[in-house]
């Protein structure tokens, strides 16, 4: 029978620190970043064309609410 070896990090301590990250998460959703990350993964050319792309979801979202409004929609079961 083999033995397993011990997680480097205790388990427990792994699912404290992904229920914090989580919570995190829920805190904040969406954020923008001012700054690229430090480790450069960040590629500058596409920071404008990402908020371009948040935008136009923004809008997109904002538009098909609005039409739900006035447009009956129904669903199949």
């Amino acid at each position: 029978m083999s033995e397993r070896k011990p997680y480097p990090t205790p388990m427990k301590v792994l699912i404290q620190r992904a229920k914090e990250e989580k919570e995190a998460r829920k805190a904040q959703p969406c954020r923008m970043l001012e700054e690229p990350p430090d480790n450069g993964l960040l590629a500058l050319e596409l920071v404008e064309v990402a908020h371009q792309v948040y935008r136009a979801r923004q809008s997109v979202l904002f538009g098909l609410s609005k039409l739900l409004q006035v447009v009956p929609v129904q669903r199949r079961r």
